[in-house]
């Protein structure tokens, strides 16, 4: 959390979860966008998005965590995700939670 990339990363997940289409459009539509809002350029968005991810993924040790991500992006092993990859899985993990509360919700027909 104490590196720029996270909040980055953040504000491309939350694009990406309301609008699948910046998964797409990585380069020409999610990082300036995040860019434009952060005051700073594409470039730096996706170098510090992928600083991130290359600490988040090289440094974690706690099981629970490896656990987490082992479910998240379960055709990587040990490999770390791109960009695109990481923020692809994420937003869908957050589209079907988002989808699982909505149902148990619903009130049956009786």
């Amino acid at each position: 959390m104490h590196v720029r990339g996270y909040e980055y990363l953040k504000l491309g997940i939350l694009k990406a979860v309301r609008n699948r289409e910046y998964l797409s459009e990585l380069t020409t539509k999610l990082y300036p966008d995040v860019a434009a809002e952060t005051h700073t350029k594409g470039t730096r968005v996706e170098r510090n998005m992928r600083h991130a991810i290359d600490i988040a993924w090289t440094r974690v040790t706690e099981p629970s965590v490896l656990d987490k991500q082992v479910e998240l992006f379960p055709s990587l092993g040990k490999y770390k995700p791109t960009n695109g990859h990481f923020i692809a899985c994420i937003a869908e993990h957050i589209r079907m939670q988002v989808l699982e509360e909505a149902e148990s919700e619903e009130p049956t027909a009786v």
